[in-house]
């Protein structure tokens, strides 16, 4: 025992020794540092003033307070500088502080420190800025003394003038002096500028850039311990608001410019004047201290009066850019019009001069882009154009026409002659062309002037498909939130402001904020029952009553909602799985609950939102596929794993604003909504029980489309009873297209050209016409809310609208004279043929020159070979050199026929009879077919038919030739 007491002495002795020497060594470290700090006016020591010495590292800041002498006194470690700060933390008195600056402590130090008397300005709100989505998170302060009382500034300290909570180095010393960022000392009886600088952190392409903007706000002279309040908010609003109003005039000016250059901008100027409208509005949201309003209303006035500028912008550029096109147009127009008015080459060259002119004398009065044009290149332009389109006029159809072939005209030579045809009968009926004329040149007037498409930026309102369980406004954030791989648009957290903005809104009635967790990836917690039973929770709501019974939420709830604190509602499947009845106590992070009601969990799970979402929180969710692959997922959590809670506990779970609901008169949420989605927000909102969704967006915006449906029904019907009449009328005509050998496809182009020609001239005449009516709607200041179309490519667009719907018009007529005279090959075989020991005749109603028999049947020989593929077979062709019978010449063409005909397949034996009679000069063809097998022996000999016809008409031109040689049984 005695070694071991004698051992623990020896021990103890050996610990004081080397505390001792650790606390000499430690003394010796340390340094004194004495300040003396004095009211710079009347020389009397400052008690109570505060002095923060902070060292090189963080943690090294001490803190000390001057005695009635004005003295403080502590001890510092040695071998690093000292910043230190000095003010006084009593309001009533505020001298302006002053931070120095040590060199390397070595010695004792000691010091006299004057502060000059102050006051103290109090900002408040925020740095809204009219070119910024939002307001300013950070603000940067400096003081700026114009008159009075000068401060001290050197390297080594002086007063301090810099506050707010930027750059870092003023957040760090506001945060280690516990200063308030928004509290500035300023001299008294001094004039001081304020200058305030709202910082933004902007994400861009290459990376986060920072945005600064300025204001000044002259402080008058304050007495000594006097505050005075600065409302930022109003300041930088009205600062925007007066930018505002300079764009405006600037927008305003640009748009007057435009109009006096022949520009039709109504719907420029409508925007403008709800720029007006809205600056009244912001003006008296400022005056009534609705600030983030008179934003959301500031935002609208940019946004339109940028959308002005750049519409006007764009129309220079189309315009200007356009103009060549336009003359190109204007002379094929004038060519057109001079080549079908007139058939001698003088005279079309006479009247296209006359028509050009005119033209040209339009387009320089009604198009805005001719007075942006350059002069020298207008007429270069006209120059090149008018060489270029009249030679194409002139020579292009000889260059084009092509030889004839053995069998017919080519089909350039054809197609021309067509046109030639079209025109010359255009003539004839003169009345009834400039009846169809006149309606299509309507048409293209109402296209191009009546209607407006653009894309447009802004809040779009869309109806949405569902049903509003209540009525009201929902605002939410949505966001974009990726969870694993994918990207999910959800609620997140709506700023604050966006509540205080809501409830100083006008005739709302009440506003109801709902809290909420936002995403759990882990659980928020457990809830206990009494019995010790354990459930994870991964989602809290918190409502208030009045929510509760607004959006129809307390009909579910046995019991009642939570109206204090302690105060729980869990699912029906919770309660159970925690065996707790309604009163029973659970307990959550340590606090101890009442179950004041259980909601059914189906009903909690079914119950939406007006935007349709369920109303319970998200969750991450991850699991593992088949495949061993982990997946991450996000869904609403289940019934079992939220707990709703009271809006006096939302603070306590650090519950983020959800959603806003909005309690107001129908009629006034479309212009909250509106207002909201100007500042990002979305807001989904009832109307006569139909659900809207107004956010920030661009769509496609039409206008006036019925103005173009109505003009184009009346122009298919008007060509279609006009040439339907026409056909009946000009059947001798047909027929002497048949006697001369037009098969039905060449008849229909005749009938489809003048169809053609009907849309060129009407788009011809109309286009320039339509220019010149912006100009007249103008000058009659009709107001037609509508964009101006300056582009030349809706002079294409009105050129192939036109043909098209003269096209469609005509389709139907000119196929019907295609068959006036001649009946199709079908119907010819249904009426004539018959059968005779199972051989059907069938007549083919078509002649054959004498000269071109060898022709058709090489021809038939290889087109029958070439189309035997897949299910189709056509073989055993042969054909039998001329024969003479009775003096008349007889050829044959046989051939074996199988398709496939429904569960069967087919097979006819075919021979295909050419006759010559004597002294005649068309050979004759008649069709001699037996079915072999078939499902209806009357389709079989139909199939085959058709089958003929077929390489009869490509013979006789179809898909390349116009004309033929071989005549049409009358």
């Amino acid at each position: 025992m005695n070694k071991v007491t004698v051992f623990l002495a020896f021990l103890i002795l050996i610990s004081l020794l080397i505390n001792g020497v650790t606390e000499t060594c430690v003394a010796q470290q340390q340094r004194k540092v004495i300040g003396l700090v004095l009211d710079s006016s009347t020389s009397e020591p400052i008690n109570g003033a505060v002095a923060v010495l902070r060292g090189n590292y963080w943690d090294d800041v001490i803190k000390t307070i001057t005695n009635e002498s004005g003295i403080f006194e502590c001890s510092v470690r040695v071998g690093q500088p000292y910043t230190i700060y000095i003010y006084n933390p009593h309001h009533e008195k505020p001298y302006v502080p002053i931070y120095l600056i040590t060199k390397e402590v070595g010695e004792d130090l000691s010091f006299t420190i004057k502060l000059v008397r102050g006051a103290i300005v109090r900002i408040e709100g925020e740095f809204f800025d009219i070119d910024m989505d939002y307001p300013a998170r950070y603000i940067a302060i400096s003081v700026q003394i114009t008159s009075g009382l000068s401060l001290l500034s050197s390297p080594s300290g002086g007063n301090i003038t810099k506050y707010g909570n930027y750059p870092l180095d003023v957040s760090a010393r506001n945060q280690i002096l516990n200063w308030s960022a928004n509290l500035i000392y300023v001299p008294s009886n001094s004039n001081v500028t304020l200058v305030i600088e709202g910082v933004w952190r902007v994400a861009t392409e290459r990376g986060v850039s920072t945005v600064t903007r300025t204001v000044n706000m002259e402080i008058p002279p304050l007495t000594f311990g006097s505050t005075i309040v600065k409302d930022l908010s109003k300041e930088t609003l009205l600062r925007s608001l007066s930018e505002s109003r300079n764009r405006i005039d600037l927008a305003s000016l640009t748009l007057n410019e435009a109009q006096n250059r022949g520009f039709y901008l109504e719907m420029e100027k409508s925007d403008l004047n709800r720029c007006n409208d809205l600056l009244k509005i912001a003006e008296r949201d400022i005056d009534a201290g609705r600030y983030l309003s008179a934003f959301s209303h500031i935002k609208q006035i940019k946004f339109l009066s940028e959308r002005v500028k750049t519409t006007i912008e764009e129309f220079y550029a189309e315009a200007s850019s356009s103009m060549p096109f336009m003359i190109a147009l204007t002379t094929l127009f004038s060519v057109c019009l001079s080549y079908f008015i007139a058939e001698k080459r003088s005279i079309k060259i006479s009247l296209f001069a006359v028509i050009y002119i005119i033209l040209l004398l339009s387009l320089y009065f009604s198009y805005p882009g001719s007075k942006l044009y350059p002069y020298e290149l207008t007429l270069l332009s006209i120059l090149i154009s008018t060489l270029i389109i009249l030679s194409l006029a002139e020579f292009a159809p000889k260059l084009i026409r092509e030889k004839p072939s053995p069998r017919g005209v080519a089909t350039m030579s054809a197609i021309i002659s067509s046109f030639s045809m079209a025109k010359r009968n255009m003539h004839r009926r003169r009345f009834q062309t400039v009846l169809c004329i006149v309606s299509t040149l309507i048409m293209v007037f109402a296209i191009v002037v009546l209607t407006s498409y653009s894309s447009v930026e802004g809040v779009i309102i869309t109806e949405q498909p569902f049903q509003p369980r209540y009525k009201g406004l929902l605002i939410r954030n949505i966001g974009r939130v990726i969870v694993g791989q994918s990207i999910y648009k959800m609620p997140v957290a709506i700023p604050s402001e966006i509540e205080m903005m809501v409830k100083s809104e006008e005739n709302v009635k009440n506003v109801y904020v709902r809290y909420s967790s936002i995403l759990a990836d882990n659980i928020l917690g457990e809830l206990i029952s009494e019995s010790g039973i354990r459930k994870p929770i991964y989602g809290i709501l918190a409502l208030s009553e009045d929510e509760y019974k607004y959006i129809g939420l307390s009909e579910l709830i046995s019991g009642s909602p939570p109206k204090s604190k302690g105060e729980i509602v869990i699912s029906s499947l919770l309660a159970s799985e925690l065996d707790v009845t309604l009163n029973s106590n659970v307990y959550f992070r340590g606090s101890e609950y009442k179950v004041v009601g259980i909601i059914d969990s189906d009903s909690l799970l079914g119950f939406r939102d007006i935007d349709n979402r369920i109303i319970l929180p998200s969750k991450v969710y991850t699991y593992v596929s088949m495949e061993g692959e982990i997946i991450v997922s996000l869904s609403p959590v289940r019934s079992d794993e939220v707990i709703l809670v009271s809006l006096n506990d939302a603070e306590k779970f650090d519950l983020r604003i959800i959603s806003i609901i909005v309690d107001a008169d129908e009629k006034l949420f479309k212009e909250i909504a509106t207002k909201f989605g100007y500042l990002g927000i979305s807001s989904w909102y009832t109307f006569i029980s139909k659900v809207y969704l107004a956010e920030f967006g661009s769509m496609l915006e039409v206008k006036g489309g019925t103005s173009a449906i109505v003009p184009m029904t009346i122009v298919l019907l008007n060509i279609f009873l006009s040439f339907t009449s026409l056909v009946y009328a000009r059947k001798r005509e047909v027929m002497a297209l048949s006697s001369i050998g037009a098969n039905p496809t060449h008849i229909s182009i005749v009938f489809l050209a003048e169809a053609i020609i009907i849309g060129l001239i009407a788009s011809g005449i109309g286009y320039p016409l339509s220019l010149a009516g912006y100009r007249v709607l103008g000058m009659m200041e009709v107001g037609l809310q509508v964009k101006q179309k300056v582009s030349a490519l809706w002079g294409v667009i009105s050129i192939a609208t036109s043909i098209l719907v003269a096209s469609l018009g005509g389709l139907y007529p000119a196929y019907k004279s295609a068959f006036i005279i001649v009946p199709s090959m079908l119907r010819r075989f249904r009426l004539e043929s018959e059968a005779r020991r199972g051989e059907y005749e069938v007549q083919i109603p078509s002649k054959i020159k004498k000269d071109l028999i060898d022709n058709f049947i090489s021809f038939s020989e290889e087109w029958l070979s070439r189309e035997s593929k897949g299910a189709i077979v056509i073989s055993d062709i042969m054909s039998t050199e001329t024969e003479e019978v009775n003096g008349e010449k007889i050829r044959r063409l046989i051939f074996r026929y199988e398709y496939p005909d429904g569960m069967v397949r087919a097979c006819t034996f075919n021979e295909l009879l050419l006759t010559l009679p004597k002294n005649e000069e068309f050979w004759q063809i008649k069709l001699k077919c037996s079915p072999i097998t078939f499902s209806i022996q009357s389709d079989a000999v139909y199939a085959t038919t058709r089958l003929v016809r077929r390489m009869i008409l490509e013979w006789s031109g179809g898909a390349s030739q116009i004309e033929s040689k071989f005549l049409l049984e009358q």
